[in-house]
């Protein structure tokens, strides 16, 4: 029988897979199955008593305490011991299979709690950078008179500096209302729309869904939108204020908004006439604007509680004087929304909720010569609001070149102006 040729065959195909199959078990013996491969971390702080705090939630732990069987990955770690502030305020710590890791916070029982509106500034103390971001908390300050200021990329910060006497074994509080924190630029955003155009419901959503960005606001960027006149001329945005919408229309050159929607990003049209950017494209086209800075803010308050609404524009000069000869001074009265039942007219595209609709325009104001560095210049003017509900009415300023239509700065009464601000007091704040 073994001398059957089909039986060797047989034979050596049997011994070969059974080869086969011992050497992929021996392989797979030599490597690690996954498993869970707990880490440790053991957080302590000087004085003890700490709660503990892994990515935000209460560990019901206080220092010190080893955490065991872990799963392995990344923990923000911060401690809280009631008037006591730590240094560092909080900890990122990554932790690998098996790892062992300790963590250390020194706590003080004076020091400041520094808060910003936006968040994200740079704290310096005496003019040292802290190398912390607001919010955050300062640890170990020496009692006595302290020297605070924050930086913030793209922005202006009110006061310049704070002086604070912090005293022997408090947390000194220092809120967000401390501070008045203002975009160094203001873009316009110019739409040109009507009722009944393909794509214009899609750019007003656009638009206001971008402001509603906390990275934009009306802080960084403000919003008109023109009704036009075509494909519908019953546009009740239009018919409204027929006049103003024409002249803003051939302002920019009927030949140059041949189609709607248009899109003007401060006096330059992004996009085509037809072919405004997307969101994102619209953002991109406001961010490539925000620099460089205008040297200048503009601030807006009105009074809207009659139908006559007289306004105050403020132009201040930041860090030199700013030469604005020959540029027009512009006003605007929004309304930040309009909402209908049903659609207001037919044919219609079922929009029923519009935003930053224009409304009335001011004689423009000239003649602004050369602003000085920290001596407001105010400019009075008055606009109509009519019946409409004045807490959706906002009126928006503007400084326009007319050699190149390029809009310098903008402003709205939607951003608390310089000259309102009334800083917090810190010294109320204590723990």
């Amino acid at each position: 029988m073994n001398g059957n040729p089909a039986f060797r065959v047989a034979t050596r195909l049997f011994f070969s897979l059974t080869l086969a199959a011992l050497m992929a078990a021996a392989v797979g013996c030599g490597r690690e199955a996954p498993y869970f491969a707990p880490a440790t971390l053991t957080v302590t702080s000087v004085p003890a008593g700490a709660a503990i705090f892994l990515d935000g939630e209460d560990t019901g732990q206080t220092t010190p305490f080893t955490f065991e069987d872990l799963d392995s990955g990344s923990y923000e770690v911060t401690v809280e011991l009631d008037g006591f502030v730590s240094s560092p305020g909080s900890e990122l710590v990554q932790l690998a299979p098996l790892a062992e890791r300790e963590l250390s916070f020194t706590l003080s029982s004076t020091g400041l709690q520094i808060a910003s509106d936006p968040a994200g500034a740079a704290i310096f103390l005496d003019g040292r950078d802290t190398g912390q971001v607001t919010p955050a908390s300062l640890a170990g300050i020496t009692p006595g008179t302290h020297l605070l200021h924050l930086e913030l990329a793209g922005h202006h910060v009110f006061p310049a500096a704070m002086e604070l006497d912090v005293p022997e074994g408090q947390v000194l509080d220092i809120p967000a209302a401390s501070f008045l924190i203002r975009a160094d630029h203001t873009v316009l955003c110019e739409g040109f729309t009507n009722i009944y155009c393909n794509g214009c419901p899609q750019l007003s959503a656009d638009l206001h869904d971008m402001q509603a960005d906390p990275e934009f606001g009306p802080q960084r960027v403000v919003i008109l939108k023109y009704s036009m006149q075509w494909p519908l001329v019953t546009d009740p945005h239009y018919q409204y204020n027929t006049a103003e919408n024409d002249a803003r229309l051939f302002y920019y050159g009927f030949a140059n908004i041949s189609a709607l929607p248009s899109l003007y990003v401060d006096g330059a049209m992004a996009g085509s006439a037809g072919n405004p950017p997307d969101m994102q494209g619209i953002k991109d086209a406001v961010t490539a604007d925000l620099d460089p800075a205008p040297g200048f803010l503009i601030d807006v308050t009105a009074d809207v509680s009659g139908l006559t609404v007289p306004v105050t524009v403020t132009l201040t000069a930041l860090d030199g004087a700013v030469d604005l000869t020959g540029k027009a001074l512009r006003v605007s009265l929004v309304q930040s929304e309009v909402d209908y039942p049903e659609p207001p007219v037919e044919p219609n595209l079922g929009e029923t909720t519009f935003y930053w609709v224009f409304r009335d325009q001011a004689p423009d104001i000239t003649g602004l010569g050369i602003i000085a560095p920290a001596t407001p210049v105010d400019f009075q003017t008055t606009l109509t609001r009519d019946d409409w509900d004045p807490a959706t009415v906002e009126v928006i300023a503007y400084v326009q070149d007319d050699a190149d239509q390029a809009i310098l700065q903008a402003g709205s009464t939607m951003v608390t102006p310089v000259a309102a601000f009334a800083p917090a007091n810190p010294q109320e704040g204590t723990r």
